[in-house]
C-alpha cells in the first residue's frame, strides 16, 4: 500500500516535525512545498527530498496530492482547506484550524457532504497519554484539584519589544496567546472533562491588541479546572491533576513529556514508558488511518469544537480580537 501524496503549505519548523514524523510513521510521504518565497520552499524541501516546489496554491492543488497539510498563519487556515476540498484533497490542518467555531463548523460540514477528511493536527488529544489520564478518572475516582499550565517564552517577542512585530505578535493573522499557547491546555481540559458549565477568564493585552498570556477557570459540577498559559513569560512547574490516592504531572502538554504518576505518595514513576522523539506521529496516524478507512473524523473534530468554542467565550470575555478578516 502506497503512502498517501501531501502537499504542504508552510515551512516553518511546524512543518519541519511534520515531515520529520511522516518519515517515521510512512503512512504520509511529503511530496511537495508551497511557498510564496520559492527559494525557501526549495531549501525547505530539500532536507526532505522534496523536489516539487510551488508558489501557487492552486497549481500545488491541481497535482498529483491525495492531501494537503496546512501550517500556514491562523487566519488562512479555513480559507486554503476549504480551497483544498473544493479541489477533493482531504485536509490535515494545524492548531487551532480556525479561528471560531462557526468558521470549524462549517468546514467540517462542507468536508463531510464531499466524503474528503478534515482533522485539525491537535497532537495533544491524539496522543495516548491523554486517552491514559482519562482512564485514571475512571481508576482512582473523581479528580480533585486540577491545573493545566503552558507557559512559553516566544522566541519572538524579544523582537516585539524591541519594536518589531513579527507574524507571531500579529493579531490580524489570528493570532493570540490564547489560539497558539492556550489552546493546548484548553483542549487537554475539554477532552478529560468535556465542556464546561462556565468559564471565567482575564487576559493580558499587549500594546497592539495582541493578547500576550491569560488564565482561565473551566467551572464543572465539583471541579474546577484552572488553566494558564503565555508567550511573554516561561513555564514555571508542571501542569497536575490530582486524584484521592494519586496525582498524575505533566511537564509540558504540547508534547505530553514528562508526564508521570504518584500513588499514595509514592515516587513517580513515568505513566507510559516507550515514548516516540515526536508525539505528532500519533495525529498523522489517526489521519492516514481515517482517509484509507474511508471514515470521516467526526470524533476528533468533536473535541476540536468543543475547545474552540471554549477559545470564543475566552475571546468574548477579553475583548480579543482579530483586525483582518479570514483570507487574504
Amino acid at each position: 500500500m502506497r503512502p498517501l501524496r501531501a502537499g504542504i503549505v508552510g515551512t516553518n519548523f511546524i512543518s519541519d516535525w511534520f515531515c520529520e514524523s511522516c518519515l517515521e510513521t510512512k503512512a504520509i510521504l511529503p511530496c511537495c512545498v508551497c511557498s510564496r518565497d520559492p527559494e525557501r520552499g526549495r531549501s525547505f524541501g530539500g532536507k526532505y527530498g522534496i523536489t516539487e516546489i510551488f508558489d501557487d496554491y492552486e497549481k500545488m492543488l491541481g497535482s498529483d496530492i491525495d492531501l494537503v497539510y496546512i501550517a500556514n498563519p491562523n487566519s488562512l487556515h479555513i480559507p486554503y482547506a476549504e480551497k483544498a476540498l473544493l479541489r477533493g484533497k482531504h485536509v490535515l490542518c494545524e492548531k487551532p484550524a480556525a479561528t471560531d467555531a462557526a468558521s470549524l463548523t462549517e468546514t467540517v460540514r462542507k468536508a463531510k457532504g464531499s466524503g474528503l477528511v478534515f482533522m485539525e493536527a491537535m497532537r495533544t488529544v491524539h496522543d495516548p497519554l491523554a486517552r491514559e489520564i482519562k482512564g485514571l478518572i475512571c481508576k482512582f475516582g473523581p479528580v480533585r484539584d486540577a491545573e493545566l499550565i503552558f507557559r512559553q517564552y516566544s522566541s519572538r517577542y524579544d523582537s516585539f519589544k524591541a519594536g518589531v512585530v513579527l507574524n507571531a505578535f500579529d493579531p490580524a493573522l489570528g493570532n493570540a496567546a490564547v489560539m497558539d499557547i492556550g489552546i493546548y491546555p484548553v483542549s487537554l481540559c475539554t477532552f478529560l472533562f468535556g465542556r464546561p458549565e462556565k468559564i471565567t477568564s482575564r487576559s493580558e493585552i499587549l500594546h497592539n491588541g495582541f493578547e500576550g498570556s491569560g488564565e482561565a477557570v473551566f467551572s464543572y459540577r465539583d471541579l474546577d479546572v484552572r488553566i494558564a498559559y503565555s508567550k511573554t513569560s516561561a513555564q514555571s512547574g508542571p501542569s497536575r491533576i490530582v486524584f484521592d490516592s494519586a496525582e498524575v504531572t505533566i511537564g509540558k502538554i504540547s508534547t505530553m513529556d514528562d508526564v508521570l504518576i504518584s500513588v499514595k505518595g509514592s515516587e513517580p514513576v513515568p505513566l507510559m514508558t516507550e515514548r516516540p522523539s515526536n508525539n505528532m506521529i500519533y495525529e498523522i496516524s489517526d489521519f492516514a488511518g481515517a482517509v484509507r478507512s474511508g471514515k470521516t473524523a467526526d470524533e476528533w473534530n468533536a473535541y476540536s469544537m468543543t475547545a474552540i468554542s471554549c477559545v470564543d467565550e475566552i475571546r468574548k470575555q477579553n475583548g480579543i480580537e482579530f483586525a483582518r478578516k479570514q483570507g487574504r
